[in-house]
Parts: structure tokens; sequence; C-alpha cells
């Protein structure tokens, strides 16, 4: 299923170290979406704040295009340590600013 997806897919698995937990009161979809647009945001790229997050039982997507791979791999990283997040999917399509 999710470990037979083909590139420019980034499935990942994270280690239980890196998963933190949501306070309980707050919904836990809500709050995970709300940090990683935060988190994202937080990086000073216009491109960045424009990345579409979805979460479903532990796992975070990624999509939407940016115009590099630095920005992906940053996109994903400044996420590898969101909480409640134990799968990590980054569907980012990297496209050159010249199409």
């Amino acid at each position: 299923m999710l470990d037979q997806l083909e590139c420019p897919t980034l499935y990942q698995r994270l280690e239980a170290s890196q998963a933190a937990v949501v306070p309980s009161g707050k919904s836990t979809k809500d709050a995970v979406l709300r940090e990683a647009k935060r988190r994202l945001g937080s990086l000073g790229y216009v491109e960045l704040r424009r990345i579409e997050c979805e979460y479903q039982d532990g796992l975070l997507i990624l999509s939407g295009r940016v115009s590099s791979h630095y920005l992906k791999q940053l996109a994903q990283e400044s996420l590898r340590s969101q909480p409640n997040v134990e799968m990590l999917m980054n569907k980012t399509e990297v496209e050159s600013l010249s199409q």
C-alpha cells in the first residue's frame, strides 16, 4: 500500500522517539494541522506557506508545488518531529519557475 508508492512521493515512517503527543482537550487532527502550517510558515518562504497538509491516523501528507528540491526537503524536515505524526508522505511537486 503506502510502502509501494513511486517517486516523486517520499514516504517515511518516523521513529517513536520522534513523535510527541498533543495535549488532551484539543482535536488531534486540528492541532496537528495547525502546528504543521505554523512550522511551514515560520521558515520564511512564501512557497512553503502554500503547501497543503492532510492528516489522518498518524499520517501527515504534504502536497502542492515548490520551485526546488531544497524547499521540498526543508518542508519535510521541518515536520519530522511533529507531535502525533507517525508517518510522513511528501507528495510536493518540484517545478521550475520558468514553466
